[in-house]
């Protein structure tokens, strides 16, 4: 508005597109809960040499950010592997969510100390209940 008041009408023209540019972009962005909520979502995959951490960031409801993280694979078991993850990453995190979601149930996981006061661990719900269906039927 301040640029076509001045009259500078390309410039106008530019900070207009680029506005509608980041509406589109926003408008189109996927969100994966109807709550207004902070958490990340962290998954672990191996294939023999290394093992892959994924997070995700939700921010109000919305993925905002992720990340990738390979580490060799020493045969650790995951839960040691996802804990160690926990450990080093989150105290020198800019932005801790209220919220960390792992892929399954461990005693080792919740003993990590990121101020637990205010971070709850856990799987995403209804995880328990597939896990304990899924071992019913084996």
């Amino acid at each position: 508005e301040t640029a076509a008041r001045e009259e500078r009408f390309e410039s106008a023209a530019v900070y207009r597109d680029r506005l509608n540019a980041l509406t589109r972009i926003l408008a189109k962005q996927k969100a994966v809960s109807g709550k207004d909520a902070d958490k990340d979502a962290l998954g672990l995959a191996r294939n023999g040499t290394e093992c892959c951490v994924r997070k995700l960031e939700v921010r109000a409801g919305r993925i905002v950010g992720q990340g990738t993280f390979f580490l060799p694979d020493d045969g650790s078991p995951d839960e040691e592997i996802l804990a160690a993850f926990l450990a080093q990453h989150y105290p020198d995190a800019p932005a801790v969510p209220p919220e960390i979601l792992v892929p399954f149930v461990s005693e080792i996981v919740p003993v990590v100390d990121i101020d637990a006061s205010r971070i709850v661990i856990r799987p995403p719900e209804g995880l328990l209940e597939a896990q304990e269906e899924s071992g019913e039927s084996s």
